[in-house]
């Protein structure tokens, strides 16, 4: 029996490894963190189709959505107050993510935001060593985020963000809680913001196996300058500063700004890093 609930645990392993060596193009979802080989992928998604679209999270690049303090805790603003975000994605097969988050004011100068992020990888069949089928389970993953962002002066925002995280498959659970913390940066004169983050720093409180799984953990760098004579908003991000070495991950994001009532948007992001092989391990 416990040889092949092992089969059936190894079996989900890679096809979560498939699912994002093959569905994260389709997902549209591009970020750097999701070519990490690691646990927990629900928190390596980028939360909303607004943020897939522009190639990803970017620590600078601030908005009304609550959304954003996934992306920079920092980031959450006074008019992301009262505010609901939520997306939904159906993947391939029985594959779908939602999230959801909203924000409210503490005082003048505090925000508060709580967030949930699902990803079901759908129904599999359950078969023994002779490959007779008995039945069929399920695997997720379940990210749960309380964030605060807090004003420190007219230019300097600071932030961060806890999350519990749980990934099941059939009966077997992981867990972990890790940490974000980020500042954000305004130089009105020059209508520049930079932005600073350190995501997923923290620890597995339970694992599959006797392996420990690895949490994502990642430094992230951007910088938005809106230009003077152009309606052009235009936004530079560096991912993965902790892997300077071989593995950075750089996206950049043009805005238009508002005309008319009139908006675009467009993103790209340029991956010199290491991509996956087919068990979704960096090479």
């Amino acid at each position: 029996m416990k040889k092949s609930r092992f089969k059936r645990l190894h079996r989900l392993v890679l096809y979560r490894a498939l699912f994002f060596c093959v569905g994260a193009p389709v997902l549209a979802v591009p970020s750097a963190a999701q070519i990490e080989s690691s646990g927990f992928p629900v928190v390596q998604m980028d939360e909303s189709a607004r943020v897939s679209a522009l190639g990803g999270r970017s620590p600078a690049l601030a908005s009304d959505d609550v959304g954003t303090f996934f992306s920079n805790p920092a980031m959450l603003s006074l008019k992301a107050r009262k505010k609901l975000s939520l997306s939904y994605l159906n993947h391939i097969g029985s594959v779908n993510a939602a999230w959801l988050s909203y924000a409210r004011g503490l005082d003048s100068l505090t925000t508060v935001a709580i967030g949930i992020r699902y990803l079901g990888f759908g129904s599999f069949d359950r078969t023994d060593e002779q490959g007779s089928k008995s039945g069929t389970f399920n695997a997720s993953d379940l990210s749960l985020t309380i964030g605060a962002s807090r004003r420190f002066n007219e230019k300097i925002k600071y932030g961060a963000n806890v999350h519990y995280l749980l990934s099941s498959i059939d009966g077997f659970h992981s867990s972990a809680l890790i940490f974000d913390a980020g500042v954000f940066y305004t130089i009105e004169s020059s209508s520049t913001t930079i932005g600073a983050t350190i995501h997923h720093a923290g620890f597995v409180l339970s694992s599959f196996g006797k392996r420990n799984d690895v949490i994502p953990f990642d430094i992230r760098l951007g910088f938005t300058k809106k230009l003077a004579h152009v309606p052009l908003l235009l936004s530079i991000s560096a991912y993965r500063l902790h892997r300077l070495g071989g593995g950075s991950t750089y996206s950049w994001h043009a805005r238009c700004r508002e005309q008319r009532r009139v908006r675009c948007q467009a993103g790209s992001e340029c991956r010199p890093g290491p991509v996956l092989d087919l068990l979704g391990r960096d090479r």
